[in-house]
């Protein structure tokens, strides 16, 4: 099994998502929903590992808070050109991803962690180049500014051979400091 961890989205602003992801990433729509990664897709170092009691210890200090997501931004390389809408890092969310990182990282084997933590909302990937740039001159103007409270985490999973991802778990985020 792999796994991942993520925030997903009121209703209302994952349909605004997939909408944007038909149009430029439509085999992510099978794969998983709309999300923000806060730790990368992984495998546990036993399969016994279980992953809901770190995830809950990780919850345990973060109160729920805002996020907004608005314009859109690139990642440009050689061969893989992404689209996504930016999600400002503030200070509730890095503390949320340092502490999940704190508490999975010990259990993960093949993880990928970035370097630095760039929160965004893939809309767009594996574009060629010049798809990728008719949709950036597209969504150049792009003003879905939207905003939400993040009130839990997902845990994600997959069956090593299978497509799509699903939710095993959602953790509350149980701080109460606002």
């Amino acid at each position: 099994m792999r796994y991942f961890v993520a925030i997903t989205f009121p209703e209302g602003m994952s349909k605004e998502v997939d909408h944007l992801r038909r149009r430029f990433y439509p085999k992510s729509l099978k794969m998983h929903p709309p999300h923000i990664t806060l730790f990368p897709p992984f495998s546990p170092v036993s399969e016994i590992t279980d992953l809901s009691a770190p995830l809950r210890r990780a919850s345990l200090e973060v109160s729920p808070f805002p996020l907004e997501m608005k314009e859109v931004g690139t990642f440009e390389g050689k061969r893989q050109h992404v689209l996504y809408l930016n999600v400002p890092v503030t200070k509730n969310l890095q503390n949320l991803f340092e502490r999940i990182v704190a508490h999975l990282a010990p259990l993960a084997k093949k993880v990928n962690l970035p370097p630095t933590f760039k929160a965004h909302i893939t809309v767009g990937n594996n574009l060629s180049l010049k798809a990728f740039e008719q949709a950036r001159k597209e969504l150049q103007s792009y003003e879905g500014v939207y905003s939400f409270k993040v009130e839990d985490i997902v845990l994600f999973e997959k069956e090593d051979k299978s497509v799509g991802w699903k939710e095993k778990i959602r953790v509350p985020l149980q701080g109460t400091r606002h």
